[in-house]
């Protein structure tokens, strides 16, 4: 299914109302995870909750936090509570064999469904226990206090100034996103790097253009050096790698100028990469005095939120140089190559000030295949929730 893209007219969509709880683990995380995955299975999310910190009631348990959505979707209401529940296995839930209120990763509730009442052996709706549960109704009164319970006949306030349940319901100092497209739009700066050829540029920009989050790429084409540098390495290494020090320091800055806030920034470098490849073409006098340079542009610069170093076999790497044909990269040797990635391996390994997530492309064509692209997608998320949430 198409990452976050649902395609479907007004029309055809029906509304339901879902809660959402979890009292194991980072339960934040959980509710985050379920979210997106409705998103993925079921339909737009349109309005969520604050999120509230509750007691488990009907056994002895964990605290719960628990949260409220609308989605929007074309399917039916036996097809939404399947798609829950495949989504409670998929985030570890695990059901007894007779129904027992239990901890639990996650517990998706169908509440309403329209104004449809439904009474199945597999399905009640409106939800038998919505109006007993004061954890349901407080949660609902932040997205539909209006909404009117279509056999009591009474509004969400209603039913909950009337709730028996007298049980403590505190909202929690946390909030849930409403999708994907919000957590990346609050990520933090975020580097994509890695070896030439290996990827960075286009995962970098098609994240960033499927998620409308800004982005910068590195500007190799305009160092006036760089065709020169492939030509005659000795003479020209401190000229080329001096001009991709001073731009990329340029570039970074200028992209942090007016933001006073924490927001989502896409990069397909690290100012770091400058240092990596100076230590490759330069020695002596020459790197000690371009590591002066380095050190100060560094200090004065935006520390990433995330690294995201990308690998792939050597091989897969040379092919792609070979198949986007830039003159200039045409004579570049294995040896080379090897030694950018040993350069790059080496500083994932120590990096201590910066985040550090290494994936493995493969040969996997994210351009081309949307599942691997997702797969990349929910790895760099589950970084980005760890960083948000703490529980």
């Amino acid at each position: 299914m198409e990452l976050l893209i649902w395609t479907m007219r007004k029309a055809d969509t029906k509304q339901a109302h879902i809660g959402l709880g979890s009292n194991q683990g980072n339960r934040f995380i959980h509710l985050q995870q379920a979210i997106f995955k409705i998103e993925d299975e079921i339909g737009l999310v349109n309005a969520r909750s604050k999120c509230y910190k509750n007691k488990a009631v009907g056994f002895d348990g964990d605290d719960f936090i628990n949260a409220c959505i609308v989605v929007e979707t074309v399917l039916d209401p036996y097809e939404v509570l399947e798609k829950l529940l495949a989504i409670e296995i998929e985030l570890g839930r695990k059901r007894k064999a007779h129904f027992s209120y239990t901890n639990r990763t996650i517990d998706l509730d169908l509440l309403y469904y329209e104004d449809q009442i439904i009474n199945t052996e597999h399905l009640e709706l409106p939800h038998p226990r919505l109006t007993q549960r004061r954890f349901v109704l407080q949660p609902l009164m932040d997205i539909a206090p209006e909404k009117t319970h279509p056999i009591d006949k009474k509004t969400t306030a209603e039913l909950f100034n009337k709730c028996e349940d007298q049980n403590d319901v505190i909202a929690a100092d946390q909030t849930i996103f409403l999708n994907r497209k919000s957590l990346w739009q609050s990520s933090g700066f975020i580097c994509f790097e890695g070896c030439i050829g290996v990827g960075k540029t286009s995962l970098c920009q098609k994240i960033a253009e499927t998620f409308e989050v800004p982005y910068f790429l590195e500007r190799f084409e305009e160092n006036p050096f760089l065709s020169s540098f492939y030509e005659d390495k000795e003479k020209y290494s401190l000229p080329v790698e001096l001009s991709f020090l001073a731009d990329r320091s340029e570039q970074i800055q200028h992209n942090f100028e007016n933001i006073s806030k924490r927001q989502g920034i896409l990069s397909d470098y690290h100012l770091s990469k400058s240092l990596m490849f100076a230590e490759i073409n330069l020695e002596g006098n020459a790197l000690a005095l371009y590591k002066r340079w380095y050190h100060f542009s560094l200090a004065h610069l935006k520390t990433p939120t995330l690294y995201v170093y990308l690998h792939r076999p050597l091989e897969a790497i040379k092919a792609q140089i070979l198949k986007r044909g830039r003159s200039y990269e045409m004579g570049i040797s294995e040896d080379y190559l090897k030694k950018i990635i040993q350069s790059y391996e080496q500083y994932v390994e120590g990096v201590k000030n910066v985040e550090c997530l290494q994936l493995n492309l493969q040969n996997n064509d994210f351009m081309l295949d949307n599942e691997v692209f997702k797969q990349i997608v929910v790895q760099i998320e589950m970084v980005l929730m760890n960083q948000h949430y703490l529980d």
